[in-house]
């Protein structure tokens, strides 16, 4: 009995053998499958949290453009009311006479121009002309505007006599 019972055992475990391995197979298999998803889960986790990073930078970068285009816009803006500006004073267009000379930006007002705007003044005792910014709408109009001085070395304080000689040099080289 014993020899039967050592026989079935035998062909038990010649049954079993086959199968402990191919279980083991099995198992080595899904664990080189289940290594390789871990990995390519990684993978993906690293690509994904470039990703995240590049939508971050460009987001920045998105931003600093649109503030850049904002401020683009109110120069942009500002330069076209600048330039409306200029061209109703008549800086940027010949909107007068430019073959009409003046003693003064009075003498101008009084001959009928009332826009403000550039005109051509001649200097006394001279053939010379300059032009010149005059003011028609301020404290009834005729006023000659002086812009800005060259290096402040010129006193102003005059008599109302200097002041109005001097202002018609204001467009001559040198001034100071």
């Amino acid at each position: 009995m014993k020899s039967l019972q050592e026989n079935s055992q035998a062909q038990k475990d010649l049954t079993v053998q086959p199968l402990e391995k191919k279980m083991l197979a099995i198992e080595n298999q899904r664990d080189e499958e289940l290594q390789g998803l871990r990995t390519e889960k990684m993978e993906m986790q690293n690509l994904l949290s470039k990703q995240v990073d590049l939508v971050g930078h460009l987001e920045q970068r998105l931003g600093v453009a649109l503030l850049n285009n904002t401020a683009l816009h109110k120069q942009q803006t500002s330069l076209a009311e600048t330039v409306k500006h200029l061209i109703g004073l008549g800086v940027l267009s010949e909107k007068h006479e430019e073959q009409k000379v003046f003693k003064d930006c009075a003498a101008a007002y009084k001959a009928g121009f009332s826009t403000s705007g550039v005109y051509n003044l001649r200097l006394p005792n001279t053939t010379a002309t300059v032009k010149v910014l005059c003011d028609m709408q301020t404290s009834g109009g005729g006023w000659t505007v002086i812009q800005h001085r060259k290096d402040g070395s010129v006193d102003f304080q005059r008599t109302w006599k200097e002041y109005k000689q001097v202002t018609i040099y204001i467009s001559l080289p040198g001034l100071t």
